[in-house]
């Protein structure tokens, strides 16, 4: 089993030198539009890992996943068709940074901040007002923020890729901008018109963000939403028979990867097969496998990942880079198992 090359030590805090401020208050002049604008709520942007909505379990295996599943945020677009009673309007409506809506969440502005290991503050606050007024004209007349949003985490997320690469070798470092996910929705095949993801996402694998191995991510939302993933999600027919073939060998091994102390340490004491999601796991066992195999359990899993969510003040705290690497570092023997089952 692959044992994590990283030491821990009780006062992680990162020697990286601090970054040079950032402001994001550049008060963005009127723009005029033909027609009012229509609030909505958030994106469907849940999925940490794809921009593809999360389905429900391969449909080649017998049983459907547990009802658990439904206890889980719903990535589904929601079928609502835009509201077109203004279309008739050809009136001229001047939009100020005064016409949209405060955001709910309070995010928290530590002493010092922004620091070289976490985000700004101000990019979550933005995120956290998008939220709220998801619709291009809000992005157009806040476009400087938007960038210092983006850039703020794309340099973030620069060291976070070096610093994982100094864990897990095999990880491909690539620049920040092919590691994050687009922040434009897809919208040719919903109803559902919300132009933005409400959430800053990147991935790291042995071949980069789209490669479809086992990996490491993060999805960044205000909220207290952060969530750090490590795993494999929702892998293709050919990559599961590999996972289940791997299970049906070796099945310990990814017991014995999620019963370390650095698990145990990183997680609050919870280890072993409990931390799996179990968002699309299968009710009974999968199509050509005995209901009374031995793995039968673990070879019920579609997807085999671990998450872990992060607080708003873990994520513009100093330290915050090292609360993701103890994760990350902690399943690092995860990962090497489904990689050499799966790559």
């Amino acid at each position: 089993m692959a044992v994590s090359k990283r030491k821990r030590t009780k006062d992680p805090s990162p020697q990286t030198p601090k970054r040079p401020q950032r402001r994001s208050t550049t008060t963005a002049a009127p723009r005029t539009r033909q027609k009012p604008i229509s609030r909505r709520g958030d994106s469907d942007d849940d999925d940490f890992v794809s921009d593809s909505s999360t389905s429900s379990g391969d449909k080649s295996d017998h049983g459907e996943p547990d009802d658990h599943a439904s206890s889980q945020p719903d990535i589904s677009p929601d079928n609502n068709d835009n509201d077109s009673s203004d279309d008739d309007s050809n009136d001229e409506v001047v939009l100020t940074a005064n016409d949209f809506h405060a955001p709910k969440i309070k995010v928290p502005e530590p002493k010092n901040s922004p620091f070289a290991d976490a985000l700004a503050p101000s990019s979550l606050i933005f995120m956290a007002t998008l939220k709220e007024n998801n619709d291009r004209e809000f992005m157009k007349l806040h476009e400087d923020q938007w960038k210092a949003t983006k850039k703020d985490f794309m340099d973030f997320v620069d060291l976070l890729a070096k610093e994982l690469h100094g864990l897990d070798e095999t990880v491909l470092v690539q620049p920040a901008k092919d590691a994050i996910y687009r922040q434009h929705r897809d919208l040719r095949f919903t109803k559902d018109r919300i132009p933005y993801k409400v959430t800053l996402r990147a991935s790291f694998t042995r071949e980069g963000k789209k490669s479809p191995l086992p990996g490491y991510h993060i999805s960044i939302s205000p909220g207290n939403e952060t969530v750090v993933a490590v795993g494999i999600f929702q892998p293709s027919p050919v990559l599961k028979q590999r996972m289940r073939a791997g299970i049906i060998r070796q099945g310990d091994l990814i017991r014995e990867a999620l019963s370390t102390d650095a698990v145990k340490e990183v997680f609050g004491g919870e280890t072993g097969t409990a931390l799996l999601s179990d968002m699309d796991k299968l009710k009974i066992a999968p199509k050509g496998i005995a209901k009374d195999h031995p793995e039968v359990e673990l070879l019920r899993y579609n997807s085999m990942f671990v998450t872990k969510k992060l607080d708003d003040i873990d994520m513009v705290s100093e330290g915050c880079l090292d609360k993701i690497l103890d994760v990350f570092d902690a399943l690092f023997p995860f990962v090497s198992v489904l990689n050499a089952w799966i790559a």
